[in-house]
């Protein structure tokens, strides 16, 4: 079951920063965004997935694989992963394509100072994110390297900046449910 969630995570892997990869030379920016954006979305999946390891090795495991995602190929952390993937450029790579794309864009002066602004969180959101998946592998229990994971998670929850669709990590309302107070928290519906 695990390896074949893990060869499953590795080829949506490869699949993804492969595309991303050869399309970066000719797409439009407005098309390199909205793939950045469902790569972001992968990585917070990959997040996920090594939040809910089951043991230190597979969180190690799936965290690499964070690494990987977001480092790409050039990376100082990349470790080439077992298996004949393409060789991403990361999402690191891919965000400094995008920014290039921002500073040749004609915009007025208060569009550009705001896109600066949020390239700029985007990249430091990126940062954390990798910095905190480092500092889960060289954890050596279990629950200080979930919450790594989880920080990691957050970082990029927030460089994405607004919900989306992406899968559940434990948070406020498992605890609520753990607890059986989740009657007593007040819902919007009602």
């Amino acid at each position: 079951m695990r390896n074949t969630a893990r060869g499953i995570l590795m080829a949506l892997f490869g699949l993804s920063m492969a595309w991303a990869s050869v399309a970066s030379e000719t797409l439009p920016l407005e098309t390199r965004l909205n793939t950045f954006a469902r790569q972001l979305q992968l990585a917070m999946t990959l997040s996920s997935v090594a939040i809910h390891s089951p043991s230190l090795q597979d969180l190690h495991t799936n965290a690499q694989l964070l690494i990987n995602f977001i480092e790409g190929v050039g990376g100082r952390h990349f470790v080439r992963p077992e298996g004949d993937l393409a060789e991403p450029d990361g999402l690191s790579h891919e965000f400094s394509v995008i920014r290039q794309h921002v500073e040749r864009t004609e915009l007025s002066a208060e569009a550009r100072s705001i896109a600066f602004t949020a390239a700029k969180n985007v990249r430091t959101y990126l940062d954390f994110a990798l910095s905190a998946a480092l500092r889960c592998i060289d954890q050596r229990r279990r629950e200080l390297a979930t919450l790594d994971m989880m920080q990691s998670y957050a970082f990029l929850a927030a460089a994405y900046g607004e919900p989306c669709d992406v899968p559940y990590v434990p948070a406020l309302w498992t605890l609520l449910t753990v607890f059986d107070l989740d009657n007593a928290a007040p819902r919007e519906d009602g």
